[in-house]
């Protein structure tokens, strides 16, 4: 969709509601003025209670007849794609019709809708010289009620006033309102314009709080036509998450942020979720406090039914994220985490954690040797000896990791961002170039 056409869409929508708010607003302030006047005449004698409940009963009856006049039409064809002139295989001449299978609206209420109207219509016409008549008679009967005989005009300028203002309001109200709301509801949820094949392979791709997973000439494809989708018409939370990780695939954090934003509105309990939404705040430059804030919501949901590879997945994002919040608490709450998910042996280990204890202890022999006084309660030879068993665990699971260890040591390392010298106190040890084969 071109952005003219989304502004258009968008313009029409605002117009559509302002009409209903007036419209309302209207409605209520007509019922206002008719309670008014009928609760002031209770001066005249006439019993105020009973009075306002036929003016609402009369606001009702126009109402409903209202809703009858204004109900939309629903047009309904057998096969529509169908030729009948042409099979279903494409060939001119050919009878075989492929089987169909669809649900039609139901349209009883429109078939009533339409039968009352036009009763209502004939009698009215046919009758049409009585209606003053049968008003007086409603009238008297109203009267009755409300205080005796001496209230009839008054009862008849409360059964005209309220029956026509209801039967405006209905109407209004039903066009404005309930066609579009019919609509809607008649028509197949929009969703995203993609095979359940290609959903799948969509939803495993899940974002890294390191890098961006490796995407094949198939994903980038099928991320690209996401990117003409609008986020707003998708009614499905499972579309809107992919839509918010195909939109964070392509670089537009800020779209992903809302996607993420709307979906965990309706699941605010799925870790996967709160875990896709602290990447997307990251990768749009959000404060880490709030990204922050984000995992440790996703970690206070864990169960010890969570899936395994949730939970390696919240623990790797966790610690990483901590990484580059204030020392020494950043460090602190890093090295925790980090132990705590290590302390157990049931779970996943691919050396993800590994990496960011080893930078998480980095950090702490870097922060307290360059305290003016020693912290008798840190040991640095022990600091020290933490990292270097964290980096050969990483290696040790997983080889790959070399990698950005050395990165995270050597300060001349290629292309290198200067923030990441979370190992570089150490670039001097032996044992750790060693542990890296750097040596």
């Amino acid at each position: 969709m071109t952005s003219t056409g989304t502004a258009d869409a968008e313009n029409k929508r605002r117009a559509a509601e302002q009409d209903l708010r007036r419209t309302g607003l209207a409605v209520l302030s007509f019922l206002a003025i008719g309670s008014i006047a009928v609760v002031s005449e209770r001066s005249h004698g006439h019993n105020a209670p009973a009075a306002l409940l036929w003016a609402l009963a009369c606001f009702a009856a126009g109402s409903l007849i209202g809703f009858l006049f204004g109900i939309p039409r629903v047009l309904q064809q057998d096969n529509p794609n169908v030729n009948p002139q042409q099979g279903s295989n494409g060939s001119a001449g050919s009878q075989a019709q492929q089987p169909t299978y669809s649900i039609r609206v139901n349209t009883n209420l429109e078939q009533i809708s339409d039968w009352l109207t036009k009763i209502i219509v004939g009698i009215t016409l046919v009758q049409l010289q009585k209606v003053p008549q049968n008003i007086y008679r409603a009238s008297l009967f109203i009267a009755r009620s409300v205080g005796g005989p001496d209230e009839t005009f008054f009862a008849g300028a409360l059964l005209i006033y309220f029956s026509v203002g209801g039967f405006l309001a209905g109407y209004l109200i039903t066009r404005l309102f309930l066609t579009g709301a019919f609509s809607r509801a008649d028509q197949p949820q929009p969703s995203l314009p993609l095979s359940q094949s290609d959903k799948d392979t969509l939803a495993a791709i899940r974002p890294s709080i390191h890098d961006e997973p490796t995407r094949t000439q198939a994903v980038k494809e099928i991320t690209k036509r996401i990117a003409q989708v609008r986020l707003d018409p998708l009614l499905s939370t499972g579309d809107i998450i992919l839509w918010a990780n195909a939109r964070l695939s392509e670089g537009d954090a800020e779209d992903a942020v809302k996607g993420y934003e709307m979906a965990l509105a309706r699941t605010p309990d799925d870790i996967n979720l709160r875990i896709d939404y602290a990447i997307a705040l990251r990768k749009a430059a959000m404060p880490l406090d709030i990204i922050k804030q984000q995992l440790l919501d996703a970690y206070k949901r864990l169960t010890p039914q969570t899936d395994k590879s949730m939970k390696q997945r919240l623990y790797n994002s966790l610690t990483y994220a901590l990484l580059y919040t204030t020392p020494p608490a950043g460090f602190t709450d890093a090295i925790k985490f980090g132990e705590e998910y290590n302390a157990d042996a049931s779970n996943l280990m691919d050396g993800a954690i590994d990496v960011n204890l080893a930078a998480a202890y980095g950090q702490k022999y870097s922060w307290y040797k360059a305290r003016p006084v020693p912290d008798p309660g840190v040991q640095l030879s022990t600091v020290r000896d933490q990292a270097l068993s964290a980096i050969k665990s990483a290696i040790l699971r997983n080889p790959s990791w070399k990698d950005r260890l050395r990165m995270l040591l050597d300060p001349a390392y290629p292309n290198k961002d200067p923030q990441e010298n979370d190992l570089e106190v150490f670039a001097g040890d032996e044992a750790f170039q060693k542990a890296l084969r750097m040596s």
